[in-house]
């Protein structure tokens, strides 16, 4: 008889006792020896009376000697204690020595939530005195270090800040003194922040050919923040050990255990993700084991190219206040077959601490006390990596998650371009950023723009699928801000935002490329997924594409700046990158319209180097009087305002005249009317020529151009400069809602078209509004007495930030009507 098949029953079998959620202190109403006396109770005499009643093919219940290993899967402790870690290292102690001759390193202990210093949690945070809005929507975000407390009422929320780092540390130490003293110094629990969070299990590997690796899925687990999670950085450190240890992915057959759950709502905390576990069984573990519930069950994880079976068992003693009355105590006993990849579970149940244990019949038609599964299998999925292409059913299949960590790690320089970038979890997110941080790796991460109209479009689109996104808008700035908080101050990371439509996602890690089409009312995170290994025409398109998203993109930190942190200033992050834009009607150049304005402002904005000269019509005398009023009118020109001034990053300016040439197109020329000479229209103290087009056409443009294009701005100089605020009164709500949304109070119902001539920063005196009058009628008398203004071209004139006056119009600011 092999070594191997000593270790195994009379079958064949490596058996395991799964135990959870003891949650043991001191003085409960169940004692260690009613606890142990009950549980030996079933093992030398319930087993067999069970298995009398079995039929010839059901497994069989082991004999005590058979059993080789317990499984403890957390929540050893009520609260933390050191005296509850005593009570439970007693029983623990009494097991080991009844089942297995002593042998401590054959029981595999994790943590559980409870078996966390709450106190200690608690006083290594603080209350952030003065909140920012900011920081709040981190609150929810896996590894954050702000927290909110718990209620139903948003507003009575109070937000916590995490400042004791190495206080905070130490809510796990009296687990890992319980766990080093267990073991007496034959494993150690990772302590430092550089170990992974997890235990190797293998002094039995010879004897039973398995390997068991205990996970600790509460590492992010405080008072505030119940969700588990196993770092994935710990699951391929763990597999990396094992294939150092001279272990193939399938022998000994890998066992994962950990506490939390992996099935909950996604409104919930408290469990974990399924797709780690996926992960796990993509790197060769076979069979995972965890508790929390207090239930029994089973799964069968599926992934694309990995499956795992997970097997919970219920509360072995919880008191009634831990355990819902209809749940009776559970623990459940397992057999492995190796040979036949395999293993069945007997689950036994007790109603109360003085019931003895039975069979849990709850499992299939027959209501059998026991239940099958096949133990998990791996595509060899690294083999696809000398293809030309892999494909996968979508991001959320673990094998390309795996894939994708793996080649961030591999890369120095990778560029993400993509609408949600779903593949953006915790852990992915996470290592981006130690590697950036620590110099490895140059990463672009480029969003689309929730603040855009293209953008927004396509998450519509998306929401009329047949499955709801996960991000939407908000969950677009929620991820980005959370990215751009944690990336501050790392020149290494950018972020960034694209206003196009998405069409596709795409990957460069280095040479090697990625991507998945938008598919029509689909989720892109659930098209399939191409990896282009080798470079070919595909990879060059990708690359081109790649660049094509990343010239038009925008810094994603200027926009947050004023979109999401209500920044009403106009001091960019980078300045150079902006252009101040404004679109205008302009009458023609050669008439006298234009002409007698572009006199008085002293401004032609076709010619701006050149200063107007006194003609005729007026005296240098007037014209030097009216000059002298006319303040900041002086800079804009002569025109009519379509746009106000908007802050536009450069590369949008391309964009935004095709966008205006679209617009144009649908609008004929049009003839103006000038109805008075008005003080007071456009501000306090202003004079201007109102005008009004009968034609509807005008009415026409300006709203296309409100809808279509203002929003496209970082902002505009009724949202962000200073002076233009300060002139105003104080707003409505309504001037609020069209600024939040058109960035101008003076848009549809609002629009009164006018040719500013004057905006004086002091109120003239009454003279000197006669005389600023009485030039004006003077200049423009036969328009007033009813002569058209002709309308046929727009003109987009620029000008860099701060510049006074606007750059030359060239051919490409010209754009015609109709």
């Amino acid at each position: 008889m092999t070594e191997l098949e000593e270790g195994m029953n009379s079958d064949g079998e490596a058996v395991i006792l799964h135990i959870s959620d003891l949650h043991r202190t001191p003085g409960a109403e169940l004692s260690n020896t009613d606890l142990w006396g009950s549980l030996r109770h079933d093992i030398w005499h319930g087993y067999a009376h069970t298995n009398l009643v079995l039929g010839p093919t059901d497994p069989k219940l082991p004999t005590p000697t058979e059993i080789d290993l317990v499984v403890v899967s957390g929540d050893i402790t009520q609260r933390a204690g050191a005296q509850e870690y005593r009570e439970a290292e007693d029983f623990l102690a009494t097991v080991a020595d009844h089942l297995l001759d002593g042998d401590r390193t054959r029981v595999v202990i994790v943590p559980g939530n409870h078996d966390i210093d709450w106190d200690i949690s608690r006083a290594a945070y603080r209350q952030v005195s003065h909140p920012d809005p900011a920081q709040a929507r981190f609150a929810r975000q896996e590894g954050s270090r702000f927290r909110t407390t718990e209620g139903s009422n948003p507003l009575e929320r109070i937000l916590l800040e995490r400042t004791r780092e190495d206080l905070y540390r130490l809510r796990f130490k009296e687990f890992a003194d319980f766990f080093d003293e267990f073991y007496q110094e034959q494993l150690h629990y990772p302590r430092a922040d550089t170990e992974g969070q997890f235990t190797i299990h293998e002094t039995f590997v010879p004897s039973l050919g398995i390997v068991v690796v205990g996970f600790n899925s509460c590492y992010g687990v405080d008072h505030l923040w119940h969700r588990g999670a196993i770092k994935r950085e710990d699951i391929l450190q763990a597999s990396e050990q094992l294939d150092e240890r001279g272990y193939a992915i399938d022998s000994p057959l890998r066992v994962a255990v950990w506490h939390h759950n992996v099935l909950g709502n996604h409104d919930e905390q408290d469990f974990m993700d399924p797709r780690t576990a996926l992960l796990l069984s993509e790197h060769g573990f076979a069979l995972g084991l965890h508790g929390h519930v207090h239930q029994s069950g089973r799964l069968d994880l599926l992934g694309s190219h990995a499956r795992m079976p997970v097997v919970w068992a219920g509360s072995l003693c919880a008191g009634a206040p831990e355990r819902p009355p209809s749940i009776p105590l559970l623990y459940s006993v397992i057999g492995v077959n190796l040979q036949r990849r395999e293993a069945w579970a007997h689950v036994r149940a007790r109603r109360n601490e003085r019931e003895a244990w039975t069979p849990y019949h709850e499992w299939g038609q027959a209501h059998r006390p026991w239940y099958r599964v096949s133990l998990g299998s791996r595509d060899d999925v690294l083999s696809k990596e000398t293809e030309r292409l892999a494909i996968y059913r979508d991001v959320a299949d673990v094998s390309f998650a795996s894939l994708v960590e793996e080649l961030i790690a591999q890369s120095s320089e990778i560029t993400f371009v993509g609408t949600g970038l779903n593949v953006l979890h915790g852990h992915i997110r996470d290592l981006i950023i130690k590697r950036a941080r620590a110099g490895q790796l140059r990463a672009t991460l480029c969003f689309g723009n929730p603040f855009s109209e293209h953008v927004r479009a396509r998450l519509i689109e998306e929401e009329r699928g047949a499955t709801r996104p996960d991000l939407a808008s908000d969950g677009i700035i929620r991820r980005v801000a959370g990215l751009l908080e944690q990336s501050r101050g790392i020149d290494n990371v950018s972020v960034r935002l694209f206003n196009n439509y998405p069409t596709l996602a795409a990957f460069r890690f280095d040479d090697r490329y990625i991507y998945y089409s938008m598919g029509y009312r689909r989720l892109g995170n659930l098209c399939p997924v191409t990896v282009v290994n080798r470079r070919s025409i595909l990879s060059e398109f990708l690359d081109q594409t790649i660049q094509s998203y990343l010239a038009d993109s925008v810094d994603a930190a200027e926009i947050f700046r004023i979109k999401v942190d209500r920044a009403r200033s106009p001091d960019f992050v980078h300045p150079e990158d902006l252009v101040e834009v404004g679109i205008f009607a302009i009458p023609d150049e050669k008439s006298d319209f234009y002409l007698g304005g572009a006199l008085l402002l002293g401004f032609d904005v076709f010619r701006p180097a050149t200063s107007p000269a006194a003609h005729g019509k007026v005296s240098e005398e007037d014209l030097r009087f009216f000059r002298s009023h006319i303040g900041s009118a002086g800079g804009y020109g002569f025109h009519l305002t379509i746009a106000d001034v908007m802050y536009l990053h450069r590369n949008q300016l391309q964009t935004l005249r095709r966008e205006l040439e679209a617009v144009a197109a649908a609008v004929m020329p049009f003839d103006l009317t000038v109805t008075e000479l008005s003080e007071g229209l456009v501000q306090r103290n202003a004079l201007a020529l109102a005008v009004v087009d009968e034609s509807g056409q005008l009415e026409h443009l300006e709203a296309e151009v409100t809808v279509r294009l203002r929003p496209v701005a970082l902002g505009t100089n009724y949202t962000l400069d200073r002076a233009v605020l300060q002139l105003q009164s104080r707003p409505t709500i309504r001037d609020r809602v069209m600024m939040e949304r058109y960035q101008s109070p003076n848009v549809l119902n609002r629009y009164r078209p006018h040719f500013t001539l004057a905006l004086p920063a002091t109120a003239p005196s009454s003279s000197d509004r006669t005389r600023l009058r009485r030039i004006a009628e003077h200049v423009f008398r036969p328009y007033l007495e009813g002569e058209a203004v002709s309308v046929d071209s727009l003109y987009l004139v620029t000008r860099s930030i701060g510049a006074e006056t606007w750059a030359p119009i060239s051919s490409d600011g010209v754009v015609k009507l109709g």
